[in-house]
């Protein structure tokens, strides 16, 4: 896979047709959050797309998938890439998968891991799942767990506009999120 330089780059579609002709897609820098029933879905077709040429509306790039919601599912993956007329193999490959079961290995991935394996991959997409799932574990102190949880998100948007990746969080909401 070819990665071009970000002046290069356009924006990263939807890959959905009514979507694409209202909404022109994603931009590297770009802090986002997806909310909802389909949030897991859409991740996991903008794990595919991005790795789409930039004239199919990708960015020809790998993703880094922070799974703080144990959420990640490789069949969807292996799916819409088939979908897209990728190797499923190939596109499962270029999703590189964390998973977090703390709110404390979360915050740790994201505050100190993140930016050396975004370097490292030279991923333009960043996804986090569910990502205020693990603060509200009721082993973790209230305040700890706000605290941790600005400081994860105040990251995630300095990667974002630091970095010039795209970082997509997913919400689901929960009665106790």
């Amino acid at each position: 896979m070819s990665i071009l330089p970000i002046n290069k780059l356009r924006r990263l579609s939807l890959s959905f047709s009514t979507l694409d002709d209202f909404f022109q897609g994603f931009e590297l820098g770009d802090f986002v959050v997806i909310r909802g029933n389909a949030a897991s879905f859409m991740s996991f077709v903008l794990s595919v797309q991005t790795q789409l040429p930039i004239e199919l509306g990708g960015l020809s790039s790998p993703t880094v998938f922070v799974d703080g919601g144990n959420l990640f599912s490789p069949y969807s993956i292996a799916e819409i890439a088939r979908g897209h007329g990728l190797d499923p193999k190939t596109a499962l490959k270029n999703v590189y998968v964390s998973r977090a079961f703390t709110a404390h290995q979360l915050s740790s991935l994201v505050l100190e891991k993140l930016c050396f394996f975004l370097r490292k991959t030279q991923a333009r997409l960043l996804i986090v799942s569910d990502v205020s799932s693990l603060f509200s574990d009721r082993d973790v102190p209230k305040a700890e767990a706000r605290e941790l949880f600005m400081r994860t998100c105040t990251k995630l948007s300095e990667i974002a506009s630091e970095k010039q990746v795209i970082v997509t969080v997913t919400y689901l909401p929960k009665k106790r999120s």
